[in-house]
């Protein structure tokens, strides 16, 4: 006996709506993972995805690839060929909606130039799009916070184009030393000032002992490495006001861990500022000018000189 119509498996369309479901579902937990995943990674290696997420990955592409369309990722090449993913917050990715092929490759050269920049003429030669076009493109991506022009010191009527969060390299910004392309000679006086009085009342220092008293007194808004204590340095043993200190044993203070020796600086033995030719009789006589051998003036019967 035939079983009736409403009892029977179903089949054809009824069943590929089934499946669609939860290949959907699916999708949907494979998705919320990867979320999770990437929340606390700034870069992904692929071959690591491939490691995490074993026989997943397969299904986990069309999910990389949503990203990558959305911007939450960007793919790149490393030196051996293989693949790695930078991850973009949403609210990062929200300012490239909208971009178009040539924003990404102009944004990809200035990407590629990492903190040295890149020149207008640069980008123009490298994407051969036209001046204007490329301006257009420039102003956009700052006014969408993606990139930064910033003002070099070689050349003050030229900009280069950095990424907006990265920190442009000294070459343009000239460090700390330097406020809107001007050298700050008042700070960069009042640093070697600070260094010259810690020196005199500690006796001798090394670069480290400076770079901790310096950060301990919190006497400069603007953080400065140890490189940048030591071109002051550099300064002040060319101006004479300090010295190398040479120890009797080692000519500096012993790292913490290594039998390396750090040098250490003092102030400077200065050059007797007294004149010694005033000191002598002779400086000071009055008949100076009548004096020589065998007159009635003479070195050889002075008794200010037999004083001296």
């Amino acid at each position: 006996m035939e079983e009736p119509a409403s009892k029977r498996p179903r089949t054809g369309s009824d069943s590929s709506v089934s499946v669609g479901d939860s290949n959907s579902k699916g999708n949907a937990q494979i998705r919320r993972r990867f979320e999770k995943y990437i929340s606390s990674k700034s870069e992904i290696q692929d071959k690591e995805l491939r490691d995490d997420f074993g026989a997943a990955y397969a299904s986990l592409v069309p999910v990389i690839n949503d990203f990558l369309r959305n911007r939450r990722l960007q793919l790149f090449q490393n030196a051996d060929a293989s693949l790695f993913y930078k991850v973009q917050t949403a609210e990062v990715a929200k300012k490239y909606e909208g971009l178009d092929q040539n924003h990404m490759m102009v944004l990809q050269e200035i990407t590629q130039s990492g903190n040295k920049g890149i020149w207008l003429k640069i980008i123009r030669l490298k994407t051969r799009l036209a001046q204007y076009e490329i301006s257009k493109i420039l102003k956009n991506l700052e006014k969408r916070c993606l990139i930064k022009a910033v003002k070099s010191i070689t050349s003050k009527n030229k900009k280069v184009y950095v990424l907006y969060d990265v920190i442009p390299a000294r070459e343009h910004t000239g460090g700390p030393w330097y406020t809107d392309q001007e050298f700050d000679e008042e700070f960069v006086g009042f640093v070697g000032k600070w260094i010259k009085n810690v020196i005199k009342v500690n006796g001798s220092c090394s670069i480290t002992e400076l770079a901790d008293m310096l950060k301990s007194a919190k006497i400069s808004k603007i953080e400065l490495s140890q490189e940048d204590l030591k071109s002051v340095i550099d300064m002040l043993i060319y101006e004479g006001e300090i010295e190398e200190f040479i120890h009797p044993e080692h000519s500096g203070v012993q790292l913490a861990g290594s039998s390396f020796y750090e040098k250490k600086w003092k102030l400077s033995s200065k050059i007797n500022p007294n004149d010694f030719f005033t000191e002598t009789p002779c400086g000071v006589c009055p008949v100076a000018d009548d004096c020589a051998p065998g007159a009635d003036i003479s070195p050889t019967n002075c008794k200010y000189m037999d004083d001296w």
